[in-house]
């Protein structure tokens, strides 16, 4: 680069040489000295020229000296870049006004100006360059001691790995500064070889080399690697020889018109512009690595405060349960206590986690407490970002499971243990009233009657211990009734004579049996015929409750089972699932086990079948939208190439094959849109699925009556053309072109709501067999020359 702004110089020196110059010589004069527009800011002084910069490039410090100073280095030295410049600039339009007018005496100083000034420019794009590296260099470093490669998973570390590829000069590398640096030395060194200057560079310089004066410390977390970073060598002397040659020329408008000042303007715009430059593309890439850090660091304050939410709720609810009074709530008298009320199948009680809620209670105060502790530590040592974060996401996780396990306490054990107690309790409550009025079991009879009342109450202490002890007494009563059967004939008939009433409420055939029952008892018919003809009663009303119910039971079913795949799709239950479950939950009651709740149930089936339904609509669109972005989430495109190789600008036969998964059967018509830019004149090829396909341009339409539960697979045919390849040629820093292909795959239902669009790019080297196309989100990490152990996997995130 130096060596076309000697070329330049020369032209002024040359120029020097002659009095008079003809008036094609002022034309081609006046060429040579025209300069394009530049992104580069206009600045006259180095403070100005810093200002601009820092305008432009708004980049704080990393808060490690060493790295802070490399960069102050860099804008420093792109800063002066600008301002000299800026001067020759300036100085190329006084030559070309010199040429215009023909005061060829004044072109010797400006020559030797116009010299001075790119050799300065030269010099500091040479120091930016060294100094912007060394940055790398300690970013990578920094980076790697705050042990990064412990959080794999966030975007931090992506950063990371782009650094590393920098350093190893990874070609097959994404990195957009990489690309644009070796563009720019590309361009730089193609325009020396060109105008025929046979300067020596240097090309390989090892990352220590970068640092002239560094503390021990810093050098030994630098990797002993080498870096490509054109650096000119012994350009000043080699400019002045060469002017010293140029003196002896003729014709030295002919000579250099070879050379063009707007190619050295490109070569210096590749390096320091404000727009698509070398120096642009580091500034991007240290601000994103600068606002992940600030953002990682927020997540984590959000993180230990949500943590210290948590632990201050379990806390809470452990005071609460100590509280409760639930002494002797063992696994033990659980399990009896279920037993009795019929529910051996409806409550998990995990042995291996539960004794008793005391020292289930004990043991979630010592788990509260020692995570407590834990945070604390952690946010009073501040250790290094990567252990930081892991140890944050670790607690919180830990203070999550013990919430969980503290509701499960409170809604599995003794939530669902003080539902079934109440409504136990209504049933006894009602057989107590009966018995109270046999007179040899009143007082036992009102007994069982206040410890209903007490098991009814789920608010109310030991309701548990009460309901225990209300369970006791009507079996103790209930044997003794029996050893009277005439008593306890009288006491079955009176149960039964109750179902029935209730039932004759709403049924009109049942009331009519029910007058003609209670005409009989005041005929005192035989208590055998009356006990008979109830039951018969009993079991028509039954009868008609099942069918009344039977279209809102089976509604309900629907519901439930569509609740429980909301909730596998979501993996979360959130409040608008919450309410669903409670409601469906309470209608749940009126399809009991028990007589009575199906008789009362029937008495509002219309009510509960519309009900039913209008839940089942509110729930319908949540589970398109989560079926939709489950799908998304297991969806991938692979390309293949059919006819063999990629070739530039040549037709070749393409396969999109679309694969995603469902764990769920989808019994409703579901919709998927996917363009493929780049595929033409595409064909439904093959499906595993019954599917419609319907083309246009760059879009395929494929409506599905239904999902199948597990994998299916599409394939579509057309022609595609990869873009433009360049041959490779010996020059190292030649670039490589690549072809892509865009694909959006969105996913919507027959309603039309809306969801996520899923992205695909392909990338296509020149010449290869395959085009494969990675959906965005998952991350594929090239190979590494060095720092192999850092490579992920590839893995796939959620995109909704």
């Amino acid at each position: 680069m130096k060596l076309k702004i000697l070329a330049l110089l020369s032209l002024a020196v040359f120029l020097n040489g002659c009095v008079m110059i003809s008036s094609e010589q002022k034309l081609e004069c006046a060429r040579l000295a025209t300069i394009p527009e530049s992104s580069i800011s206009e600045c006259a002084s180095p403070k100005e020229c810093s200002k601009k910069l820092n305008e432009s490039f708004r980049l704080e410090g990393f808060g490690e000296s060493t790295l802070d100073e490399e960069l102050g280095e860099w804008k420093n030295s792109i800063a002066m870049n600008w301002l000299y410049y800026n001067k020759a600039r300036k100085t190329l339009k006084e030559i070309q006004n010199s040429c215009n007018s023909g005061k060829v005496e004044e072109l010797p100083q400006k020559t030797n100006a116009l010299e001075f000034y790119l050799s300065q420019s030269m010099e500091f794009l040479d120091s930016a360059n060294k100094h912007g590296f060394a940055s790398i260099s300690l970013q990578e470093s920094r980076l790697r001691i705050e042990g990064i490669e412990q959080i794999r998973e966030e975007e931090l570390f992506d950063d990371f790995i782009e650094l590393n590829e920098i350093l190893n000069q990874d070609r097959k590398a994404e990195s957009k500064f990489l690309k644009k640096h070796f563009e720019a030395n590309a361009e730089m060194l193609q325009t020396i070889q060109e105008t025929g200057f046979n300067l020596e560079f240097e090309t390989e310089v090892s990352e220590r080399d970068l640092f002239n004066q560094a503390l021990p410390e810093v050098l030994k977390n630098i990797r002993p690697s080498s870096v490509m970073v054109v650096l000119g060598k012994k350009a000043a002397s080699a400019i002045s020889e060469y002017l010293n040659q140029g003196e002896k020329v003729q014709n030295a408008v002919q000579e250099l018109g070879r050379i063009s000042a707007a190619r050295i303007s490109r070569v210096i715009e590749n390096y320091t512009g404000l727009e698509n430059s070398s120096a642009s593309e580091f500034y991007l890439l240290f601000k994103k690595i600068q606002e992940k850090d600030a953002r990682l660091a927020k997540e984590n304050s959000e993180r230990a405060e949500n943590t210290r939410e948590i632990l201050k709720g379990t806390w809470e609810k452990i005071k609460e349960i100590e509280e409760g009074q639930h002494e002797g709530l063992s696994s033990e008298f659980l399990t009896e206590l279920t037993q009795e009320l019929g529910l051996e199948a409806s409550i998990e009680l995990r042995k291996n986690e539960f004794s008793s809620v005391a020292e289930f209670q004990a043991q979630a105060e010592r788990k509260q407490a020692g995570l407590e502790t834990s945070q604390e530590a952690v946010l009073r040592e501040n250790p290094k970002l990567g252990e930081k974060t892991k140890k944050l996401k670790e607690l919180e996780k830990e203070a999550i499971a013990l919430k969980k396990s503290l509701e499960w306490l409170e809604s599995e054990v003794i939530g669902k243990t003080s539902e079934y107690c109440s409504a136990k309790a209504v049933e006894i409550g009602k057989k107590a009233a009966v018995l109270k009025k046999e007179k040899e079991f009143f007082e036992k009879a009102q007994f069982l009657e206040n410890r209903a009342l007490e098991a009814k109450s789920p608010s109310g202490k030991k309701q548990l211990s009460s309901c225990w002890k209300m369970l006791q007494a009507f079996k103790s009563l209930r044997q003794e009734a029996l050893g009277q059967e005439p008593k306890q004939e009288k006491l079955e008939i009176q149960e039964c004579m109750q179902t029935v009433e209730e039932a004759a409420a709403t049924m009109p055939s049942i009331k009519q049996g029910l007058e003609m029952l209670q005409r009989w008892q005041e005929l005192e018919e035989s208590e055998e015929r009356i006990s008979i003809e109830c039951e018969k009663l009993k079991e028509k009303a039954i009868e008609i409750a099942e069918e009344k119910l039977a279209n809102a039971k089976k509604e309900w079913v629907q519901l439930s089972s569509e609740l429980g795949i909301l909730e596998m799709l979501s993996g979360t239950e959130n409040s608008f699932l919450q309410k669903l479950k409670k409601q469906a939950k309470e209608l749940g009651e009126n399809f009991g086990e028990s007589e009575q709740a199906r008789i009362k149930g029937a008495g509002i089936s219309e009510e509960l079948e519309k009900t039913v339904q209008e839940l089942r609509e509110e729930i319908k669109p949540e589970m398109e939208k989560e079926m939709a972005k489950h799908l998304m989430e297991n969806a991938s495109i692979e390309i293949t190439g059919i006819d063999g190789e990629a070739v530039a600008n040549q037709e070749m036969q393409a396969r999109a094959m679309l694969e995603f998964y469902s764990s769920i059967e989808w019994n409703n018509s579901m919709e998927l849109q996917i363009e493929l830019i780049g595929l033409e004149n595409p064909v439904l090829a093959s499906s595993t699925s019954s599917v419609q396909a319907f083309f246009d341009k760059n879009s395929v339409r494929l409506e599905f009556q239904k999902i199948e539960k597990g994998k299916t697979i599409i394939e579509i045919e057309g022609r595609a053309i990869p873009a433009s390849t360049e041959e490779k040629t010996e020059n190292p820093l030649t670039l490589e072109e690549r072809a892509f292909f865009e694909k959006k795959i969105k996913i919507k239902t027959v309603e039309g709501i809306k969801v996520q669009e899923l992205t695909v790019r392909t990338k296509v080297l020149p010449g290869a067999e395959n085009l494969k196309a990675i959906a965005e989100g998952s991350i594929i990490i090239p190979e590494m020359q060095r720092f192999s152990k850092f490579r992920k996997q590839k893995t796939t995130k959620r995109l909704c």
